[in-house]
């Protein structure tokens, strides 16, 4: 893009150096010959930096070359009334697009400082035509649009990193973290997507009549357990269902069905629910599930803009699927459990099942060979047996009495 401009504004200028009748001769020839050499350039360069993959020096050659053309033709045209002043802008613009706001600021100063200078030695050679009101005014159209296209990189960068910090998702382990549901490692995931210094979730399990209520703080986190009545209080309003930026002394603005920006000026938060925790200014986000129904609030936040909707747009779909995964997790992990706790008691069950019945066959048997053979040899297979069956018992006694299996039986 930065090339194909490049282009324009290069054949554009020798367009204008051509059709301007004020200009003498020998100056409209090396403007227009300066002009001609950098249309070459900018023709050579566009393709040239697709080759070259575009490295940082190339850049860097390239910004440098626009800094000195766009120079010298200002100069050669009549500083500061040049008609190819606006010219400026675009390595401004260029260098807000290649390097954000960092590279915007420096290529302003650099612009301005090489406008002032053009602009002393034009005044020293030509001191009748300089105009001191032009100059204030030229400088500052500079610094305006220097500042904006500097704050431009830097929304442009701060966007980026939100969008970096929206797709790395937090791990959630339940064994680390001992929650159900990843309640604490999701507000703190939010936290760290809008920089918020506070987050708060206010939910509520069909299935159950509390309310609970977690705050997430750069310090900690709370949770609090609330009556029934505080989420439908909360939850009494025509926007209950949306997505809503608010501030104390401004409008609210949400996100209809279609996912356009609208204004409206009802609270975004129930009076009681804000006096409680303190809310001021934040972004509202609705959490639904078949386990979970609540309010998600980003709280404290600098600089809310319009695109943070966006942003909340693609959380929402996000933290739903978050904790309905961590739900069916949780309930495999019980059933799993239960299957093994099953399983365990069965086979110990049928074990005790085969030690006894086969106890009892051997009893029979000893009793028909003492018949047959004498009651001595029947009373040392009796005494036999009966200790055999008294260190089944303590066996079983033991493993019934052991720490793990008791654990694991609950």
């Amino acid at each position: 893009m930065i090339g194909w401009a490049r282009i324009i504004l290069a054949a554009s200028s020798i367009a204008a150096v051509s059709l301007d009748p004020l200009l003498s001769g020998s100056r409209s020839t090396l403007t227009t010959g300066i002009g001609g050499t950098y249309f070459l350039f900018a023709v050579i360069a566009l393709p040239l930096g697709g080759w070259l993959r575009h490295p940082r020096w190339y850049g860097l050659g390239c910004h440098t070359l626009d800094l000195a053309v766009i120079t010298a033709v200002v100069y050669l045209t009549e500083v500061p009334a040049s008609p190819f002043f606006v010219l400026f802008n675009f390595p401004v613009l260029a260098a807000a697009l290649r390097w954000r706001w960092k590279g915007a600021l420096w290529t302003s100063v650099a612009v301005l400082g090489l406008f002032v200078t053009t602009e002393l030695i034009f005044s020293f050679w030509l001191p009748s035509d300089f105009e001191g009101a032009l100059l204030v005014v030229r400088c500052a159209e500079l610094l305006a649009i220097g500042v904006l296209l500097v704050y431009f990189g830097w929304h442009r960068e701060r966007f980026f990193a939100e969008l970096a910090r929206l797709t790395a998702w937090p791990e959630y382990r339940p064994d680390r973290d001992g929650d159900p549901l990843p309640i604490r490692s999701v507000l703190a995931y939010i936290a760290s997507v809008f920089a918020a210094p506070r987050v708060l979730l206010v939910w509520s399990d069909p299935e159950e009549p509390w309310t609970y209520a977690h705050e997430w703080q750069e310090k900690g986190h709370r949770q609090e357990q609330l009556p029934p009545d505080v989420w439908q209080q909360a939850t009494v309003d025509p926007l209950s269902d949306r997505i809503c930026l608010f501030e104390p002394t401004a409008e609210t603005i949400f996100l209809d069905e279609a996912g356009n920006v609208q204004r409206t000026s009802r609270a975004a938060v129930n009076p009681s629910l804000r006096r409680r925790f303190d809310i001021g200014s934040g972004i509202s986000i609705p959490v639904s599930g078949e386990s979970i129904e609540g309010r998600l609030f980003v709280l404290d936040k600098r600089d809310l803009s319009v695109e943070d909707l966006s942003i909340a747009a693609v959380l929402a779909a996000r933290i739903d699927t978050a904790i309905e995964h961590s739900a069916a997790l949780a309930l495999w992990r019980r059933t799993a459990a239960a299957e093994e706790r099953l399983r365990v008691a069965r086979d110990l069950h049928d074990g005790i099942l085969q030690v006894l019945a086969g106890t009892d066959l051997k009893l029979q048997i000893l009793r028909e060979t003492a018949r047959s053979t004498g009651a001595r040899t029947g009373s040392r297979s009796c005494k036999h047996s009966r200790r055999t069956g008294r260190r089944y018992s303590c066996w079983m006694s033991k493993c019934l009495a052991a720490p793990g299996l008791r654990s694991f039986a609950k």
